[in-house]
């Protein structure tokens, strides 16, 4: 009975197994692979330029082929909200995104099968004024923004033609800040006057504020006297303003309004700070013109200056200096690390140079040199002096004198003239300003005396270390005159 059932099963299940039809499909579709050519991996365009790419298909099946096409711009934080260009074949635009960093992709579907294919490339847009040479002049009396950009034409009066007004009097500084971090960019232009100066837009030159009200509490002294901006290189958050021998900090990733806090405090204690910092790669130094001390600001500390010890060579007392300074700067990193630069007794006509080791762990000073100079090679009558980053020159204090550059070594304290202009050019010259932008870029604001009319201009030279620091001259300089009564300051703007 049991083998009879046995049997009766295995009949249902053939019997059931023939009755299913195989639908299999053995009706291969053969896709057609596209290959995507002729586009560039980089293309660097100004707002308002045409960009046009004509892209060439190559295909695995010659055959009719149903296509859509799609063009469109992202970033990491619009990835999923793009900006579609064009669903055309080639693209034909004119370039209207902010200025910036992008993807640009290109999608091409063959409608019949569902299947894309896309290729990745990258456009950098530039506004009139992304990278260059942002340039201070005070002109009929006024402070004026110009701009050399990295190609084209230089462009006089930026800040008047983007804001129909003038930025203001008494000139001081111009400075591009945070650099590296692309939504945190702006301008600040320091000025003596009722508003001390502007923050701009750094993409179009638009004011956001003054420089009085770019403070939780905006200042009330009549007069705001901006004197200097600046960032520790690295390792902080915190920038940093000097404005009537008053520090001011705030976190330099700010989005919004720029908004510093109330000035940093001593001991209670009244202080003048110089316009000259002395600031590690991270952490501010500064000198205190009325008590003739170094103090420091860590940011654990809040809202309080710290005041430097005397180090375990006993030979130093960094608060009771008694000179004060003429120029000075971060000398060199390291253990210990080491500030320059140039004093002046406050009673009396006696000038050194001094070295100084300093901890940047303990806020220790001990004195490693210590030197009288005189006005030999006219470093004590200078018209102006520069202190380049350490990282590009150490010890070496820049002046001018006349149509003179003077290069002042610290350590082997030798003195050597760099370059004349009056025997270089035709004029007579006047230099006003100095900055070493790298290692190679040294920028001077000067005037020529021969020329009528406006006789303010600028000039920029090469430097090279070969055989010793020196100007190339087998690379021509930049000059351009007759913009301005006179140059004031310059920054890289990036």
């Amino acid at each position: 009975m049991r083998r009879s059932i046995y049997l009766l099963c295995l009949m249902l299940v053939l019997l059931y197994t023939r009755c299913v039809d195989d639908k299999t499909n053995s009706d291969f579709t053969v896709l057609n692979d596209i290959e995507i050519s002729g586009i560039e991996e980089l293309y660097i365009r100004n707002i308002g330029d045409s960009l046009v790419i004509t892209p060439t298909l190559k295909f695995s099946i010659e055959d009719n082929h149903q296509l859509s096409y799609l063009w469109f711009l992202s970033t990491p934080q619009t990835m999923y909200a793009a900006d579609t260009l064009s669903s055309d074949k080639n693209l034909r635009i004119a370039v209207k995104a902010i200025p910036g960093e992008y993807n640009l992709t290109y999608k091409v579907t063959d409608t019949s099968t569902g299947v894309f294919y896309h290729c990745k490339t990258h456009i950098r847009v530039d506004g009139a004024y992304s990278k260059g040479i942002l340039v201070l002049a005070e002109n009929d009396g006024f402070a004026q923004l110009n701009f050399l950009p990295e190609q084209g034409n230089f462009v006089s009066g930026i800040y008047e033609g983007a804001n129909q007004e003038k930025i203001g009097y008494n000139p001081q500084r111009v400075f591009f800040v945070n650099p590296g971090r692309k939504e945190y960019k702006e301008v600040f232009v320091l000025c003596n006057d009722e508003r001390g100066g502007v923050c701009l837009n750094s993409d179009n030159m638009q004011k956001r504020t003054n420089i009085r009200d770019a403070f939780f509490v905006p200042l009330q002294e009549p007069l705001v006297a901006s004197n200097l901006y600046f960032k520790p290189k690295s390792g902080t958050l915190a920038d940093y303003l000097i404005i009537g021998g008053k520090v001011y900090n705030r976190s330099s990733n700010m989005s919004n309004e720029p908004r510093f806090k109330s000035a940093l405090i001593v001991d209670d204690e009244e202080y003048q700070m110089s316009s000259w910092h002395f600031s590690a790669p991270s952490t501010a130094w500064f000198y205190d013109q009325k008590n003739k001390r170094f103090l420091a600001h860590k940011e654990a500390n809040k809202g309080s200056l710290i005041p430097f010890e005397i180090g375990d060579a006993g030979n130093f007392d960094p608060n009771n200096v008694n000179l004060d300074v003429i120029c000075g700067g971060f000398g060199k990193a390291g253990r210990p690390a080491a500030i320059f630069g140039l004093f002046k007794e406050s009673v009396g006509n006696d000038y050194y140079v001094q070295i100084i080791n300093a901890d940047i762990t303990t806020y220790k000073m001990d004195l490693k040199d210590k030197y009288s100079v005189d006005d030999r090679n006219h470093m004590l009558s200078a018209s102006c002096y520069e202190i380049p980053r350490y990282d590009y020159y150490s010890y070496l204090i820049f002046y001018a004198f006349g149509s003179r550059i003077y290069v002042h070594n610290a350590e082997t304290r030798v003195t050597e003239m760099l370059y004349d202009f009056n025997e270089e050019m035709e004029g007579d010259m006047q230099i006003d300003c100095l900055e070493v932008a790298s290692k190679t870029d040294l920028r001077v604001g000067l005037r020529n005396l021969s020329l009528e009319g406006k006789q303010g201009g600028f000039v920029l030279l090469k430097l090279t270390e070969l055989g010793g620091l020196s100007v190339d001259r087998t690379i021509n300089p930049i000059v351009k005159f007759g913009f301005c009564d006179k140059v004031i300051d310059f920054d890289t703007k990036q």
